[in-house]
């Protein structure tokens, strides 16, 4: 009886409110992914944050090619 309650004591501890266990079953089941929202203002959207990350990537390389100098 006593190692029965240390093994639940143990187990209890390393699990998470936030995470459930993984069991085989949620392994094998597919990821599915939410589908894609393709309204325009969703559009215009994603374009202004592709915008933003181009910059911020060529600003990136422009100052690794300062550095290399």
């Amino acid at each position: 009886m006593e190692a029965y309650g240390i093994r639940e004591k143990s187990r209890r501890r390393g699990s998470h409110r936030l995470s459930p266990p993984l069991s085989s079953r949620s392994l094998l089941r597919p990821f599915r992914a939410p589908p894609e929202d393709n309204s325009p203002a969703e559009k215009k959207k994603t374009r202004e944050w592709d915008r933003i990350l181009i910059t911020n990537q060529e600003k990136l390389d422009r100052e690794r090619k300062r550095e290399r100098r």
